[in-house]
């Protein structure tokens, strides 16, 4: 961990980086460990991760990247780069490490961490202009150039602001207790406990979806996955249906789902199908255009007879996304949770691949009229 590469996707001759850098300098006289810790922070459909270099401090950060310039921080340095060649272009020092910045091709803003104090600087050369007062970190969602997307939780307030003008640029106000999550990089979606379900553009706010889902008690947090033709979305809150039990999840990047989960078509926002899922965990970074979700989680259920040495109580759903069917479901004994999902285009194939066993699921050709599976 620690360092970054940067390449050329269109030259397929070459699989070799453009260029590399660290993002933490080694200090003199000093034994390295190649390792690099962090910790998961985060929610509201964004997870990260704050990480440290091999002696302790904050590792330095990547972003913004524009056409022009690439930004990224090592030690106390930011520094802004060509893209195509890695040469500097301008170095900005003295910042507090692991700092935040976002921006555009106009105006970076760079935010000391665990401050809403911004540094202003002028993308074309570093130079510092001013300094502004941002929201909190709590309300900051996401940030679109050098535009914020908060979320008041209180009020049920979205709104997208311009730091550099303090104008707003859009806002929409939400029922009290309702939740806020981005999709992607470029849309957010909004679910509240009277079942409302909202997703919007994130740069204009325009509607993209407004529908209903049953109503959820004690909704504690919810994501979406988009694919190109449907939305699913997942959320954890007081479910009738689940069983009685605790779940432990084997990493910190996975969400718990607790309740009902529901597709929804992309181009006209209707719902499709609607599926229970009770005390599983999900993996909101795996690919979301294979036809099949896997949730797996470590659930301890009252009754079920004691384990054996070296075993975990082990649960696993696969969720075909396209219909809310769910095609397997197990609950096991196993010592190893890690899995991959290994796809077979030319036979048409999804194996999910454990270290002591497999699942291949194979799509086979319908009857005609015959619904598809």
């Amino acid at each position: 961990g620690g360092r970054f590469h940067v390449f050329d996707l269109l030259d397929e001759k070459s699989s070799e980086p453009l260029w590399s850098r660290m993002l933490y300098e080694v200090p003199p006289d000093r034994p390295v460990d190649p390792r690099a810790t962090s910790r998961w922070l985060g929610g509201r459909g964004v997870m990260s991760a704050l990480k440290h270099d091999p002696f302790g401090r904050p590792l330095g950060k990547i972003g913004p990247i524009t056409d022009d310039f690439l930004c990224y921080q090592v030690g106390t340095s930011l520094y802004a780069a060509d893209p195509l060649t890695g040469d500097v272009l301008w170095e900005k020092r003295n910042l507090p490490r692991g700092s935040d910045c976002f921006g555009d091709g106009e105006y970076l803003l760079v935010v000391p961490p665990g401050t809403h104090n911004a540094l202003v600087l002028r993308a074309i050369d570093g130079l510092e202009v001013g300094r502004r007062v941002l929201p909190s970190d709590e309300s900051r969602l996401f940030s679109l150039g050098r535009h914020l997307l908060t979320w008041d939780s209180a009020a049920g307030v979205l709104a997208l602001t311009d730091p550099l003008s303090e104008q707003v640029i859009w806002t929409q106000t939400f029922d009290a207790g309702a939740q806020a999550a981005m999709i992607a990089d470029d849309e957010v979606a909004v679910l509240e406990p009277s079942g409302g379900f909202t997703v919007l553009t994130a740069s204009d706010g325009t509607q993209r979806v407004q529908a209903g889902v049953d109503p959820i008690e004690k909704l504690q947090h919810f994501v979406v996955l988009r694919s190109d033709e449907r939305y699913v979305l997942m959320s954890r809150g007081a479910f009738a249906d689940a069983p009685d039990g605790r779940l432990t999840l084997p990493a910190p990047s996975l969400i718990e789902v607790n309740g009902h989960a529901y597709g929804f078509d992309r181009q006209s926002g209707t719902l499709v199908w609607k599926t229970p899922i009770g005390r599983q965990a999900f993996d909101p970074s795996q690919p979301s255009e294979l036809p099949i979700l896997t949730l797996a989680a470590q659930s301890y259920l009252p009754g079920r007879p004691a384990l054996g040495r070296n075993q975990r109580p082990f649960s696993l759903l696969l969720l075909d996304q396209r219909t809310g069917e769910i095609v397997f479901a197990d609950e096991s004994a196993n010592p190893n949770m890690r899995f991959q999902v290994v796809v077979d285009r030319e036979d048409s194939k999804i194996e999910v691949v454990f270290y002591t066993f497999k699942i291949s699921l194979k799509s086979r050709e319908r009857p005609a009229g015959e619904p598809a599976t």
